[in-house]
């Protein structure tokens, strides 16, 4: 019996678990913990407005263009470039030392370009389109002296159509001069004699060579 006992007690069990030499590791702190869960959190929304703020600013851009080019359109911006640009290549071929008589061809190419830069020139400026010629001396013809009180009245007429505002026009007028009774208009005087405008050309006229002179 006794015998049975210690056996019973040197003999080894017919199943046991074998639990892991597991070592634990520092604890966790939890308020380290909560501010990192916070970082993760806030990181996604930084991206997110910097995302939207890139996409605001390129839409921006976008109707900018657009707006610029509908002005461009609207105001004849590209079909000026087209026409320059024409211009310039035909300035380019007539250049070309091939062709016969390029040096007559740049003359006449430089020509135009200046007379429509010119034309572009007075009507931005309102002027008009008629060339005044230089003033030239009409002829002196040999006729009696005008009444002084006559000369007077023509003089005080003349006053009056000067002192007429730059923006207006300046009245036409009629008188007998050098024998021919010609339509003109004053535009200027200097002591006895009288600076009128023919048509497009310009005479300087002696007071005494006007005769019947009156305002149309």
């Amino acid at each position: 019996m006794a015998d049975n006992k210690k056996e019973g007690a040197s003999a080894k069990p017919l199943f046991y678990i074998i639990q892991p030499n597991i070592t634990e590791g520092p604890k966790p702190n939890m308020q380290q913990e909560y501010r990192s869960k916070n970082k993760q959190k806030a990181h996604p929304m930084k991206e997110e407005k910097k995302v939207l703020e890139e996409d605001a600013e390129s839409r921006k851009k976008e109707n900018e263009e657009r707006k610029l080019e509908q002005v461009k359109v609207e105001f004849g911006v590209y079909d000026a470039m087209k026409e320059i640009q024409d211009e310039i290549e035909a300035i380019k071929t007539v250049k070309d030392p091939k062709p016969a008589g390029n040096a007559e061809a740049i003359k006449e190419i430089n020509a135009i370009l200046e007379k429509e830069s010119n034309m572009i020139k007075r009507l931005m400026s309102g002027e008009e389109e008629e060339k005044e010629q230089p003033a030239e001396a009409l002829p002196v013809y040999q006729e009696e002296r005008m009444d002084p009180k006559e000369l007077k009245k023509m003089k005080e007429k003349i006053n009056r159509i000067l002192k007429t505002p730059k923006e207006s026009q300046k009245p036409y007028c009629e008188a007998v001069i050098h024998g021919s009774k010609i339509r003109f208009q004053i535009i200027g005087r200097q002591d006895g004699d009288v600076k009128i405008k023919v048509g497009s050309s310009v005479h300087v006229v002696s007071l005494q060579d006007i005769r019947d002179f009156t305002i149309v």
